[in-house]
């Protein structure tokens, strides 16, 4: 089964969503240049502090967008994920 689909920006804006959408009209309401697409799995692991954080694992490629995932996506959208839930 695949994971949720998911595009990162060069503003570190990202969208995680349903795969039944494109990775083409989710793109245009995002701010910045797409650089990485792909599918995503969200799990989660102790930081140094002992707290829940996100863990992304990113894959794959977006066809309709001709961009494929790194491993650094995922680490990028898991510190993003990780300010929002603190509020910074």
């Amino acid at each position: 089964m695949a994971g949720q689909k998911y595009i990162l920006t060069d503003e570190d804006d990202y969208v995680v969503f349903t795969p039944m959408i494109d990775h083409s009209k989710m793109a245009q309401v995002l701010r910045g240049e797409v650089i990485g697409a792909g599918f995503c799995h969200i799990e989660t692991k102790e930081d140094e502090d002992g707290n829940e954080v996100p863990d992304v694992k990113c894959y794959g490629e977006s066809v309709s967008l001709g961009i494929k995932s790194t491993a650094t996506d995922g680490i990028i959208i898991s510190k993003e994920m990780t300010k929002w839930e603190r509020g910074y």
